[in-house]
């Protein structure tokens, strides 16, 4: 079983108060093997509190022993609410997955720092769709320079494909398009 307190704040949603938090369990690779979520129990006068009672009955299946075994017992739970930056992880041990040698320095390292993993591998993720969105919008503008022609650096060269015997292609180009200085390579296809 799985219990524990989360601020009444975690329950905020736009539509009012939900009563679940979200669950997460993360082994040693930051690999999620399980999501789920735990009812928040209505205590009266459960509105006025300010941290709330969650509790659920957790039980793996044969199918999360790999995640468990490759993480020699040590995982994570990720105790999540409604809102942006609402979230602890639990570092957990499960018995029985230790190796008779001991557990690697570098897994004990990981599974006490998985929240700090996760938390910079999110930062990461979002800055790099970030500029992946800027690079994408500058694309767009080259592109909508290039089909209007208003662009003095970009244009598209129309081809005009002609097939030959034993599927070698001729590839024919309209040059007018490209400004004085354009190279153009040819190579048999």
């Amino acid at each position: 079983m799985l219990k524990g307190y989360v601020p009444k704040s975690w329950l905020e949603t736009s539509y009012g108060l939900d009563n679940r938090v979200f669950l997460d369990f993360i082994d040693n690779k930051a690999q999620t093997f399980i999501g789920s979520s735990a009812d928040v129990r209505k205590i009266r006068p459960w509105f006025f509190k300010e941290k709330l009672l969650f509790q659920t009955i957790v039980q793996f299946d044969w199918i999360n022993a790999p995640f468990i075994e490759s993480s020699q017992g040590r995982i994570n739970i990720k105790i999540e609410g409604h809102k942006k930056d609402c979230a602890f992880f639990l570092p957990l041990i499960i018995n029985g997955f230790e190796p008779k040698s001991g557990v690697d320095a570098d897994i004990e390292k990981r599974h006490r720092n998985m929240g700090n993993i996760i938390r910079q591998y999110e930062e990461d993720l979002k800055n790099y769709y970030k500029e992946l969105s800027k690079i994408e919008d500058s694309r767009k503008q080259k592109e909508e320079a290039a089909v209007s022609g208003s662009s003095k650096d970009y244009a598209y060269a129309r081809m005009k494909c002609t097939p030959f015997p034993r599927q070698l292609v001729s590839l024919e180009f309209d040059c007018n398009l490209f400004r004085a200085g354009a190279q153009i390579f040819s190579a048999p296809f």
